[in-house]
């Protein structure tokens, strides 16, 4: 009997574990509408996605506090990692916006508009921890 309720007990921290989090909603790295945008259109965007960018960072920086408080606190308390956030939506949200901004300075440079803009550096997707190049690379 005490197997078959610590069975029920997994069963239901599985679930509850591929729950946690909120889902991502990127956004699309390429328009149609960016051939035909001029070189004002593109700098604005560009400064709309910068203002973006930066304001996620604080986002993802309490994420990611909050991760490590109940990482810490699964050392004291059973289960306590069901309530961490294990899709990390912030972080891929945020690596959508940094591919479309270097799509958009790429876009901004072969166009001819200027180099005020320079590269993001986005984090690559890791399938595994022994993956290499998967670090902050521009």
């Amino acid at each position: 009997m005490y197997k078959f309720n610590c069975l029920h007990i997994l069963i239901i921290l599985f679930v509850c574990v591929n729950c946690a989090g909120r889902t991502p909603n990127p956004i699309m790295i390429s328009n149609k509408a960016d051939n035909q945008a001029s070189c004002e259109e593109i700098s604005q965007e560009l400064d709309k996605l910068n203002q973006r960018i930066s304001e996620s960072y604080f986002e993802i920086k309490k994420e990611e506090n909050f991760n490590l408080f109940i990482g810490l606190a699964g050392a004291f308390i059973p289960f306590a990692g069901v309530f961490s956030d294990y899709k990390r939506a912030d972080l891929v949200e945020e690596s959508a916006l940094r591919k479309r901004f270097n799509h958009l300075v790429e876009m901004e440079r072969g166009k001819g508009c200027g180099f005020e803009h320079s590269l993001k550096p986005v984090l690559e997707h890791c399938e595994d921890f022994h993956t290499l190049g998967c670090f902050w690379q521009p």
